[in-house]
């Protein structure tokens, strides 16, 4: 009797596990169909009838953004009634691939449009990276520009594992392999390879440049200034990798006479900033806890992961 006793436990408990999960599955279903409804009919943030001069602010760290890579092709590479653009930046820069993401959509938009940077405190790395895209970069005089180069950081836990006495056997197919390694110091021969690397990011960075100021800029006078230096807008001024001192009324006077655009600015923030996208987000933490309510399974707990390596326009 015991044993049918336990038995049947066991198929209650299974039964009931797997009422669970249909229970999830279902939730899961549905956020899907309204995540799937929701992005196709979100509306981008601003739908203007008449001719405007679109403003576009870079704040903070740079990184891949598919929504505001979406907001600007549709705002503005794809609206007849934004006439030029006008590139607000303070930031120190990013990843590399966030920064060079959104060097190719201001590269897209100037291609067809006007757009002026204009540089209020700051445009480091990444962000002077953003600005050479444009077709004249104006600053502040006490703005800082320039850091133009490449930082690639990993962290290194070994002797904290030697402290708790911890080691880790590893074997891998070459010694370049998942290097570097969040639990070994690194050998020379990888230290190289990485240098390696951050040289040719590096060059792609000076490349941009050259190509973006080719009457300032060649191979050899890019190396004196793309040198991880940060100037001020004056002495960015002198250096030719700026254009012009001042601020956007510089820039609107700029339309005005070199295009004969004169027409009322408007903002276009980098988020969508709709009801629905809140909804979205809420629902998809509800899910997140029901999960972790329902699911008895502690393998799949979430760890902080260190990225092996990254690499920033710092």
């Amino acid at each position: 009797m015991r044993f049918e006793s336990e038995k049947f436990i066991e198929v209650l408990k299974l039964r009931t596990s797997l009422y669970k999960w249909k229970i999830f599955a279902v939730v899961l279903a549905v956020m899907l169909v309204i995540t799937f409804i929701t992005h196709k009919t979100s509306k981008s943030p601003v739908n203007v009838s008449r001719p405007i001069i679109a403003r576009v602010h870079i704040n903070g760290m740079i990184k891949l953004d598919e929504v505001r890579e979406r907001i600007l092709k549709e705002n503005i590479v794809n609206n007849n009634n934004v006439k030029a653009m006008i590139l607000v930046i303070n930031s120190p820069g990013g990843s590399v691939g966030g920064s060079e993401q959104l060097y190719n959509s201001i590269r897209s938009i100037a291609k067809i449009k006007p757009v002026y940077a204009v540089v209020k405190e700051m445009a480091t790395s990444g962000a002077y990276m953003a600005s050479i895209a444009t077709h004249k970069i104006i600053v502040a005089p006490s703005s800082i520009v320039g850091s133009i180069g490449v930082i690639l950081t990993s962290p290194n836990l070994s002797k904290a594992m030697e402290k708790f006495g911890v080691s880790q056997h590893r074997i891998a197919s070459s010694e370049y392999k998942a290097q570097p390694s969040l639990y070994h110091d690194m050998s020379e021969q990888v230290q190289e390879y990485l240098q390696d690397l951050n040289y040719d990011l590096n060059d792609l960075f000076r490349k941009k440049i050259i190509e973006s100021r080719s009457e300032f800029f060649d191979q050899e006078s890019i190396l004196n200034v793309a040198n991880g230096k940060v100037y001020t807008g004056t002495q960015a001024m002198d250096l030719k990798l700026v254009d012009l001192l001042g601020n956007e009324e510089t820039a609107l006077d700029l339309l005005k006479t070199e295009h004969n655009i004169d027409c009322s600015v408007v903002d276009i923030p980098m988020s969508l900033n709709n009801k629905k996208d809140y909804k979205i987000d809420i629902l998809a933490k509800a899910l997140g806890f029901l999960a972790s309510r329902i699911s008895d399974d502690n393998s799949y707990e979430d760890v902080y992961h260190f990225s092996y390596i990254r690499a920033d326009y710092l």
